[in-house]
């Protein structure tokens, strides 16, 4: 009469203890309601160490202990699941699975990015304060081809490592009061003066166009705390 768990090969394996067959009938009733509930609650937890799993993944630098929340298990639980799972994920490839976890309790995931990749970050935007966070993995990524590492990261790093913003950019034209390019415009006005020019009656004005031959975004990342 025992019923046999079907577990989806897919999800992370729960090793389960069966109850015992019990001789009475009178027992059976109770035991059916008791398999039950446990049967809903193995499903329930297997769904959040899959939730746990998958957190874990997408988000390097995420601790066990803030995945283990968001997820609703505890951190001793999410602890033993991932161990579970690196050990069967190291079975199936020698070198174990690409993306396996590595456990450092209290102190989250080891940083991928060093020192080296926050000055190249650095250097970087220095020249084009505008890439985005897809354009600075990129440059990462073919830079530094001995890590792999995800967009969402990066911007973890640059945000909280680095204190770099994304905020509106405001154009400053620098050499439109230069002394050179005050002087070419008395130059012209004084052409046109001895020219005897009539500006109101052969002269069109248009107004200032809303665009520019050297078009940028609007958007760029400076230190927190500057304009």
């Amino acid at each position: 009469m025992n019923e046999e768990y079907n577990f989806d090969s897919e999800t992370v394996p729960v090793m389960i203890q069966l109850y015992m067959d019990w001789e009475e009938t009178a027992a059976e009733p109770s035991l059916d309601v008791v398999k039950k509930e446990r049967e809903l609650y193995i499903t329930k937890n297997e769904a959040k160490v899959v939730n746990l799993i998958n957190l874990l993944q997408e988000f390097e630098n995420m601790s066990i202990g803030e995945a283990s929340r968001k997820v609703g298990l505890s951190k001793s639980t999410a602890i033993r699941k991932v161990k579970q799972w690196n050990q069967m994920t190291s079975e199936i490839a020698e070198k174990g699975f690409l993306d396996s976890i590595a456990i450092k309790e209290g102190k989250g995931q080891p940083t991928i990015l060093k020192d080296e990749h926050t000055v190249f970050i650095f250097e970087l935007l220095a020249n084009e304060p505008t890439l985005t966070v897809e354009a600075v993995t990129d440059h990462l990524s073919k830079e530094f081809r001995d890590i792999q590492i995800t967009p969402r990261s990066v911007e973890n790093h640059m945000k909280k490592k680095c204190r770099l913003t994304y905020k509106r950019i405001i154009p400053r034209y620098y050499g439109r009061n230069k002394d050179e390019t005050v002087a070419k415009r008395r130059d012209a006005v004084a052409y046109w003066v001895s020219q005897n020019i009539d500006f109101m009656n052969e002269c069109v004005f248009l107004d200032e166009a809303g665009f520019n031959r050297s078009m940028h975004r609007s958007y760029g990342w400076s230190e927190a705390g500057t304009p």
